[in-house]
């Protein structure tokens, strides 16, 4: 006989598992914080009104309709034009067009759980651009560079991993077509970039 799930713990779903399965697998830890698997979504500023690049990120809770940036880690340098693409544990942001210093290679690791956010051991991309759209699954991103500082548009996608936080250029399939500016969506098993 399977015990009766808690209801007491606030974020902690009712989730009856049987045979060879685990609930932490899709988040549900009954931790506070970052929130279960698919509870919060994370959004860069980017360009704020007035001109300027913003560091801020928000965190929005889809049950309450809510947004705040309390507490929640901000970028390592401010920054618009770039993407993010992540999964129930974290989520990786290619800050694009970096205040001061231009297009940049610098990808920033979000933390759900503890709404940290660092650049540190975090694979960077295999060009400085812009402009760029990202997809990905359970396990790794695909970030469609976009513009790239002397090339123009692309048609490079980088690979990140996000288990090891390395990125790579190598066997990834280029766009069909030169382009930035673009979006993406992903069904959770493979990701495309338009």
């Amino acid at each position: 006989m399977l015990p009766k799930p808690s209801l007491s713990e606030p974020d902690m779903p009712a989730v009856i598992t049987r045979g060879a399965f685990s609930a932490k697998a899709f988040g549900f830890t009954g931790k506070t914080g970052g929130g279960a698997v698919g509870t919060v979504g994370i959004f860069a500023l980017g360009l704020a009104c007035g001109g300027s690049l913003s560091t801020t990120r928000n965190k929005y809770t889809y049950a309450s309709c809510t947004s705040t940036a309390t507490g929640v880690g901000a970028a390592s340098a401010a920054s618009y034009a770039g993407s993010a693409a992540g999964n129930s544990t974290r989520g990786i942001f290619a800050l694009g067009n970096v205040s001061g210093v231009g297009l940049s290679t610098t990808r920033n690791k979000y933390t759900y759980a503890c709404c940290s956010s660092t650049a540190t051991g975090v694979g960077a991309a295999s060009a400085a651009s812009d402009f760029s759209s990202a997809a990905g699954n359970s396990t790794r991103g695909i970030f469609a560079l976009g513009y790239v500082c002397g090339v123009g548009r692309s048609t490079t996608r980088n690979k990140y991993t996000y288990a090891c936080c390395s990125s790579t250029a190598s066997g990834v399939g280029a766009a069909s077509a030169a382009s930035y500016a673009g979006s993406a969506a992903s069904n959770g098993t493979c990701g495309v970039n338009v």
